[in-house]
């Protein structure tokens, strides 16, 4: 199977979004941080097609074209109010040109409700699971939601001082209280098996993306994601 090329949303709905956000995917320099964390987690699991892929907190669905290319069936979720918001501005106007994506208000501590247990392929998190007090209810969800064999692709901050200095140099603020990466890191390792560990953007350790895979009944199975 050709791998499939990781492709951006149209330059259209980038700059919609960007009277609703910050300059993070317009502004020259730090959009290469942005946008190369998307492509090195796609490229972590772009190997294979996967039957149903879901994203939680996919906000404006600026992942999912790529998405797409990997699921026969993709999902793109986030918490009711901010995908309301998002659904008018960019949401709607992607799933027009990607078919096989549905759209759905979702609750990752209660993931469940929305998606159906033991049938997702591949989930996907950029930039959520940081902002959940409950993340331990969360991943239980996620690997709920998982077949067996499945796989989590995750990405978390580091919060080292290295992240923290450029978070101030490009005019952000810590905004993560409670969260301890290796805290996460280890909830994690304690419900799925943990199969790559990639430092990005670049290979510097600003932000870590995990890919983890459902165990089988307490046997731990080796994965079946390719290497870029």
């Amino acid at each position: 199977m050709k791998k499939a090329k990781f492709i951006y949303p149209e330059k259209s709905l980038i700059e919609k979004a960007k009277h609703y956000h910050s300059n993070a995917y317009t502004h020259p320099i730090i959009r290469q941080v942005f946008w190369n964390r998307f492509k090195t987690g796609f490229n972590l699991v772009r190997g294979r097609r996967y039957e149903q892929v879901v994203e939680f907190g996919s906000d404006f669905g600026f992942t999912l074209p790529a998405l797409c290319l990997l699921g026969e069936r993709v999902i793109g979720t986030d918490v009711e109010n901010r995908f309301v918001f998002c659904r008018d501005i960019t949401l709607l106007d992607i799933q027009k040109s990607h078919p096989n994506l549905e759209l759905k208000a979702a609750d990752v501590t209660q993931l469940s409700k929305t998606i159906a247990p033991n049938s997702s392929d591949l989930i996907v998190s950029y930039s959520v699971l940081e902002h959940v007090q409950e993340y331990k209810t969360a991943m239980e969800e996620i690997n709920k939601c998982l077949k067996p064999g499945g796989i989590f692709l995750c990405e978390l901050p580091r919060e080292n001082w290295f992240y923290k200095l450029g978070r101030k140099v490009v005019g952000y603020y810590d905004a993560h209280p409670g969260y301890d990466y290796t805290a996460y890191r280890e909830q994690l390792r304690s419900i799925f098996t943990e199969v790559k560990l990639k430092n990005s953007p670049f290979g510097i350790p600003l932000f870590k993306i995990g890919v983890y895979q459902k165990r089988a009944d307490s046997d731990t199975q080796k994965s079946s994601v390719n290497k870029p």
